[in-house]
């Protein structure tokens, strides 16, 4: 019964597989066994010499040695059961292969041993080596031995057989009643960003709503939201009861999550909130901040854990003043308040920015750290010169001005299986603070006004009319002319929305391909074509050959490797209504130079380089700092607590695999989730060096995980060999010898296929 480690908690990956065939004698003398494991050797020294090189050396013991002790506590279970049951076991192994020189050992009738290759382990018993039919056992004498494992009662097969699965979860227990009296960093359900796709934004939640309860699960933490979204099916609403700090009377709304073409979920569309704090890692290097960002060309940066706790003053730009304390829910201490962080730096994006921070102290605590203050310049938007083609209306936000003055967004019809065309914006009108009118037109009028007209940028639209609305106090309605489908032609309709400023502070994102441009102050939002409308002269664009009329099909960024060079990324292919998406991620490159692929009549599509400039008169409020997501700390004050917080956390991990494995059977959540024992081993060593508490209880989800998988009703598998008693107990006979031996041969291609495709996903990732 061997337990090859699995993958990270909400993916499963590499499940467990059944006994080795019975070993092969190992050489007797040391120069024999280099010489039958000499390959293995070799890619195992360079895996440690890889190690040391690049890797820290502690930190790679830690997860050695949580990782081993996940393996080796399972099979202690199904050790300690044999031998219970007086079963003659011959081998207890903690991984495969040969073994390691010195890591053999013979004590009793049991070979105890630590093999070469670290992805599992097993324990070989008398009667039960996989590989062998019930034939070949019985001309092995074990029929007749009466400490052979087949020669025990259905009873004890079954408690030798789960309990490997039981001391996994027993292991899990500990290790969460070990971590929550030192308190375990939650996620609360507070809203940080909104994507403009998303079933959230068009439902009308907004950065800074708390959830209060989903489907009756009161004060849910971001983890519980995300595993309750992820396990409905298709049309399931979730039943939501939020409340915010500028609407604090609970409501509650039904959503429906989406699968868009680049979830591997089903999503709300949302992420949790952040803090104040900069991010911190204890790998050499690490900056908090995004390379080639302002925040990372200052004389003094920001110090990786730095927690703003003043900033300059919108009121009285001249001054620093501190950001009052705040509390996001009833669970959470006082600290300095992210959201007015945030509506300060939207109000500041034209300004140099004064941030007052603090910096931790070698102890780590903040109270006793250094207080000094950095000041980051504006972050200019980074314009390639061209104008872009509007494209359809594909989002509203329920209740907003758009929906109140009859805009008409794309609609799909599942029922039969058509689609709506939505509204086209043609020309935006507004009254100026000071009377006068301003257009911005996709056609210029004649005689154009100066001053007053301007042509319609889809991507620089959002940034015009928020200045607008930023002058006008008064009047502020906002006149829209789209062409709407009607039958098989486009008519020109005029529509008049109050612009709102309820969503001013809102952090949306533009984040999966087909998200759209929003305009917050009316809730909606539209795509943008990856067609050139216009060329501005002088302009980079200009200067890179592009024209009118061309296409942008795909895109290849460049990258700062280690010395700083500028180095090319892989091509990216873009598609006609993704330019929106794409804009948002050229505003997060470290180098303004990108190759282009245009397509251009019937030409074959040719390749221009491209050297962006930033625009100063055209800002973002994101200065490229990195900050940590917002965390509570759930603590244990009595042995009892932390019992039950142990408990619970067990039965929500198992409860979470299941509901997740349940959706990826159906299709409801894509198997690219899956992850294999790379992917275990990085997570695992990115926690490692990180907080050793938090280490302890990803080694418990991992313990979970194992128990989860290993028992699922899989021929080789703990479970398949359990499904096999349960026939035997029920018959009063073992199945079919031919059906057990198809069956573990299916088993087998199951299991290494799925390993193969973890270690192909595990290697993408990597790359």
């Amino acid at each position: 019964m061997e337990s090859p480690q699995d993958s990270p908690v909400n993916k499963p990956g590499s499940p467990a597989g059944s006994n080795p065939p019975a070993a092969v004698p190992e050489p007797t003398s040391l120069s024999g066994w280099f010489a039958a494991n000499g390959t293995s050797l070799v890619f195992t020294v360079i895996a440690l010499v890889l190690i040391i090189v690049y890797l820290n050396v502690l930190d790679v013991i830690k997860v050695a040695i949580g990782l081993g002790l996940v393996v080796f506590i399972h099979e202690l279970g199904h050790f300690a059961a044999a031998k219970w049951c007086d079963v003659h076991v011959k081998t207890f192994s903690i991984g495969f292969g040969p073994a390691i020189p010195g890591c053999r050992f013979q004590y009793g009738e049991t070979t105890y041993m630590v093999a070469l290759i670290p992805l599992g382990g097993y324990v070989q018993m008398v009667g039960q080596e996989d590989g062998k039919t019930e034939s070949e056992e019985a001309d092995d004498d074990t029929d007749d031995d009466p400490r052979s494992y087949r020669n025990k009662t259905v009873g004890q097969r079954m408690l030798i057989i789960s309990a490997g699965v039981i001391m996994n979860i027993v292991l899990a227990c500990i290790c969460f009643l070990i971590v929550y009296p030192h308190g375990v960093k939650e996620r609360p359900a507070v809203i940080g960003r909104v994507d403009t796709s998303s079933a959230a934004w068009e439902s009308g939640i907004h950065t800074g709503v708390t959830i209060r309860k989903i489907n009756g699960h009161e004060r849910p933490w971001f983890a519980d939201v995300q595993s309750t979204v992820m396990a409905t099916w298709a049309g399931e609403q979730v039943r939501l009861e939020i409340d915010s700090r500028d609407n604090p009377n609970p409501r509650e709304i039904l959503v429906e999550p989406k699968v868009g073409p680049d979830a591997l979920y089903p999503m709300l569309g949302i992420t949790p909130s952040s803090s104040t704090q900069l991010e911190k890692s204890a790998r050499p290097g690490f900056k908090p901040y995004r390379p080639g960002s302002p925040a990372a060309k200052m004389e003094s940066p920001f110090l990786p854990g730095d927690r703003v706790i003043g900033m300059t003053d919108p009121t009285d730009p001249s001054k620093v003043t501190p950001l009052p304390t705040s509390e996001t829910n009833d669970r959470i201490e006082m600290r300095p308040d992210y959201a007015e962080m945030l509506r300060r730096m939207v109000l500041l994006r034209d300004r140099p920015i004064q941030f007052e921070v603090v910096t931790a102290s070698s102890s780590g605590d903040a109270a006793k750290g250094e207080t000094r203050r950095v000041t980051v310049a504006p972050a200019a938007t980074l314009s390639l010169g061209m104008r872009m083609q509007m494209g359809e209306i594909t989002g509203l936000v329920a209740d907003s001005p758009a929906v109140k003055a009859g805009v008409q967004a794309r609609k799909a019809d599942a029922a039969t299986q058509t689609t709506t065309a939505g509204d086209r914006i043609v020309e935006v009108a507004v009254t100026d603070a000071d009377g006068s009118v301003l257009r911005y037109a996709a056609t210029p009028s004649v005689p154009p006004q100066p001053g007053k007209e301007f042509p319609l940028d889809p991507i620089r639209l959002p940034d015009q009319l928020e200045r607008w609305a930023e002058r006008q106090t008064q009047n502020r309605e906002v006149k829209l002319t789209v062409l709407r489908q009607v039958g098989h032609k486009d008519e020109r309709v005029t529509l008049t929305a109050t612009w709102d400023d309820a969503r001013k502070y809102d952090r949306t994102m533009v984040s999966m391909s087909n998200s759209p441009v929003p305009l917050y102050g009316l809730g909606l939002g539209y795509q943008v074509k990856a067609i050139v409308d216009a060329v501005e002269p002088g302009s980079p664009a200009e200067k890179a050959g592009v024209q009118k009329s061309d296409v942008i099909v795909g895109i290849q960024p460049q990258t700062l490797d280690e010395a700083g060079n500028a180095k090319p990324t892989r091509w990216t292919d873009v598609k006609e209504s993704e330019w929106g998406y794409v804009f948002a991620q050229l505003q997060l490159l470290e180098v303004p130079t990108m190759q282009i692929r245009v397509s251009r009549g019937d030409q074959t599509p040719i390749e221009l380089t491209i050297t962006g400039e930033y625009d100063s008169t055209w800002n973002q409020v994101d200065r490229g700092m990195y900050f940590r997501d917002d965390v509570q700390i759930q603590q244990a004050h009595t042995f009892g607590e932390a019992l039950s917080m142990g408990v619970a956390r067990t039965l929500r991990s198992i409860r979470m695999i299941y509901t997740n494995l349940s959706a990826m059977i159906f299709g409801r959540v894509s198997t690219r989730t899956m992850s294999g024992p790379i992917t275990i081993a990085t997570v695992s060593y990115s926690i490692a060096g990180e907080d050793i508490w938090q280490f302890v209880l990803f080694i418990g989800l991992i313990s979970v995980n194992l128990a989860v998988i290993n028992f699922l009703p899989i021929p080789v598998l703990d479970g398949g060999h359990m499904v096999f008693l349960l026939y035997e107990k029920i018959r009063g006979k073992p199945a079919p010898e031919s059906l057990q031996n198809i069956a573990v041969w299916i088993g087998l291609a199951m299991i290494l296929s799925l390993m193969a495709f973890v270690m192909f996903l595990d290697i993408r990732r990597l790359l």
